[in-house]
């Protein structure tokens, strides 16, 4: 079981990431948004492009377990860039 403790949205990279849905790189100033959790007893933090974390709200893109086998990406950044462009429409 996992407790969310908390969100930054529109925060800079102060360090390269890799963002945890599409898999590609968070470069060092880059817009990110970031969740913090505890599981297990253990701190997670998920490092996201805005345009991903919007996109992973939407209701059904992405599937419950992949959660719990984060080992491959949730969906690509450009399949998240163009629903937020067609969602803008």
């Amino acid at each position: 079981m996992s407790t969310f403790l908390n969100a930054r949205n529109g925060t800079k990279a102060r360090k390269p990431y890799r963002c945890c849905l599409c898999g590609e790189r968070i470069n060092v100033g880059d817009t990110q948004d970031r969740r913090t959790g505890i599981s297990d007893g253990s701190v997670w933090t998920m490092h996201m492009h805005p345009e991903c974390h919007a996109y992973e709200q939407k209701p059904s893109v992405v599937d419950p377990d992949w959660y719990e086998d984060t080992s491959d990406s949730a969906f690509s950044r450009a399949e998240a860039i163009a629903a937020m462009k067609e969602g803008a429409k």
